[in-house]
């Protein structure tokens, strides 16, 4: 599957890995306003830590802007 993004991409002119895709899909969920479990079960994550791990500055920033609207 990589490989075959891979080279799509390329095809398209696109430096992009799928792996990349994958933490654009999260932002914008967290960005949308979906709660951070279903973000976890997206990713397949189990608990949330490594979620919470590469997200959590995101997310900190994203609560904090919430609540000053």
């Amino acid at each position: 599957m990589s490989h075959s993004f891979k080279r799509l991409a390329g095809s398209l002119g696109i430096d992009a890995h799928l792996h990349t895709l994958r933490h654009y899909a999260a932002t914008e969920l967290l960005t949308a306003g979906v709660d951070l479990r279903t973000v976890v079960g997206r990713l397949g994550h189990g608990d949330g830590s490594i979620t919470l791990r590469h997200y959590a500055a995101w997310s900190i920033t994203l609560t904090n802007v919430q609540h000053q609207s």
